[in-house]
C-alpha cells in the first residue's frame, strides 16, 4: 500500500484536472496514513491486543485504498490519464519469471526503498503531496526505508536490468498503458536490487 501511495503522489504532478488531483490526493493520504499506522505499530512491537487490531485494521484499509489508487495508465472517460503504477507496471511483466519466490504483496514491498530513491530524483519540487509523504516515511523509517526484504531475495539468480525493462516496455506496450519514464523503472530495479 505505500508502494502504491507513494508512486501515485509521484504521477499526481503530471495532471492538472483539479477535480481529479483533490480525489487521489484524499486517496493518497487514507492509504499512507494507513499503511504507516500499521508499520509502525509493527516498529515499536506493540503487542497489546488492542494495538494488534489497530494495526491489523489500519493494514486492511490501507490495501483496500490502495486497490482504489491502482492505476493502469489508460485514457479513462474523462480524458485524464494517470501513468500505470510502477509497482503494477513491474509485477506484471517480472512476476513471476524473473522473482519465483515472491509473491506481488512481498515484490511490491521489496520496491518501497528503490521507488523512494528513484522517485525523489524524478519529483517535481513543487509536488507537495508528494513531498509530504515522503517526509512523513523517512521521518518514521529514516533516509533508507528499509521496511522489506531486498528485491533479489525474490529473484532467481541474478536478473538482467535490461532485459527486465524490455519485459516492461513488451508488456506496457501490449496493453497500450503509459508507463513511468524507462529511467524512473530501471533506477527503481536498480535501488531495489541493489541494498
Amino acid at each position: 500500500a505505500l508502494a502504491i501511495s507513494i508512486d501515485t503522489a509521484h504521477a499526481l504532478q503530471d495532471i492538472s484536472d483539479e477535480r481529479i488531483l483533490k480525489h487521489y490526493e484524499a486517496l493518497v493520504h487514507r492509504c499512507a496514513n494507513r499503511a504507516l499506522s500499521s508499520l509502525q505499530c509493527i516498529i515499536e512491537e506493540e503487542s497489546q491486543a488492542d494495538a494488534i487490531a489497530k494495526s491489523k485494521d489500519d493494514a486492511i484499509h490501507a490495501v483496500l485504498h490502495a486497490g482504489e489508487l491502482i492505476t493502469f495508465g489508460m485514457n479513462s472517460t474523462n480524458s485524464c490519464t494517470i501513468r500505470r503504477n510502477v509497482p503494477l507496471a513491474l509485477s506484471s511483466a517480472l512476476l513471476p519469471r524473473f522473482f519465483p519466490h515472491g509473491n506481488w504483496i512481498t515484490f511490491t514491498a521489496s520496491l518501497v526503498p528503490g521507488l523512494i530513491s528513484a522517485l525523489r530524483k524524478d519529483a517535481d519540487e513543487n509536488n507537495e503531496i508528494f513531498n509530504k509523504l515522503l517526509f512523513n516515511i523517512t521521518s518514521i523509517f529514516g533516509e533508507t526505508v528499509n521496511i522489506a526484504p531486498s528485491t533479489v531475495f525474490f529473484a532467481e539468480g541474478t536478473p538482467d536490468i535490461n532485459e527486465m525493462i524490455n519485459e516492461v516496455d513488451t508488456n506496457g506496450n501490449y496493453l497500450r498503458s503509459n508507463d513511468a519514464k524507462i529511467s524512473i523503472l530501471e533506477d527503481t530495479l536498480m535501488s531495489s536490487l541493489n541494498r
